[in-house]
């Protein structure tokens, strides 16, 4: 699970909540709060390419759909704790060390109610580290395939 959300702080389901419902009436679809938590005040290089691919990307998403999907997101709160403890797969929590709403500690607090859960943080990486850490990424979803069986690198 890349950036999952678990128990949100009440502050966190409120604005999350508010979002969603001011975009479900046709709120401005304003993609510099969420540039500016992934990617920081004045990305360069590489992250500069990340951040204006998801500019792009946010602003030609359909207003309905991107609505729809927010509610889902603002909706959702992870699975249960019985659900996770029950869980009889290996399973990975990942998520980067600057993420302020799918934080490390909710990856933690996951990964420790799975019987054979692991969480990994990314230093340096937020919500859009499948661009930014790429490398970081990859190399801790491989070790948890190899973990799981997969050690040709084909799993």
């Amino acid at each position: 699970a890349l950036n999952a959300v678990c128990r949100r702080s009440d502050a966190a389901q409120s604005a999350v909540l508010a979002r969603a419902s001011d975009l479900a009436q046709g709120g401005a679809h304003d993609p510099s709060a969420p540039l500016l938590r992934w990617f920081g005040a004045h990305p360069t290089g590489a992250m500069a390419d990340a951040a204006d691919a998801c500019r792009d990307w946010l602003n030609g998403a359909d207003p309905a759909g991107y609505a729809a999907a927010y509610r889902v997101f603002a909706m959702s709160d992870a699975p249960s704790d019985s659900a996770l403890a029950a869980m009889t797969c290996p399973a990975l929590f990942l998520t980067g060390a600057e993420e302020p709403n799918s934080t490390p500690a909710m990856s933690q607090s996951m990964a420790a109610l799975v019987p054979d859960g692991r969480a990994v943080i990314l230093d340096g990486a937020a919500h859009m580290m499948p661009m930014t850490h790429t490398k970081a990424v990859n190399s801790a979803l491989m070790s948890f395939f190899e973990r799981c069986g997969g050690s040709d690198g084909t799993a």
